[in-house]
C-alpha cells in the first residue's frame, strides 16, 4: 500500500516501520487484516475487528464500525 505522497505504508507480510508507527500524537489509524493460505477469511475479519475494539477500549479511540473487504 502506497499513500498519495508515494510513501510505502504496508507491504505484506512485512512488519511496521517508524514511518507508520503509532504515537501519542497519532490521529487516525488504518487497521489491516491480511490472511494466508489455510486461515479462514472470517477469522482474519474477527481478529481485525478485535484490534479495532481494543483501540477503542484501551487507547480512547473511536471507530465508525466501517469494514471494507478486498
Amino acid at each position: 500500500m502506497v499513500d498519495e505522497e508515494k510513501k510505502v505504508l504496508h507491504i505484506y507480510p512485512h512488519r511496521d516501520s517508524k514511518l507508520t508507527s503509532i504515537s501519542k500524537t497519532t490521529k487516525n489509524v488504518l487497521v489491516m487484516g491480511a490472511g494466508v493460505s489455510g486461515v479462514p477469511k472470517d477469522l482474519v475479519k474477527e481478529a481485525t475487528i478485535m484490534v479495532a475494539n481494543y483501540i477503542v477500549k484501551f487507547a480512547n479511540g473511536k471507530w465508525n464500525g466501517e469494514i471494507r473487504e478486498a
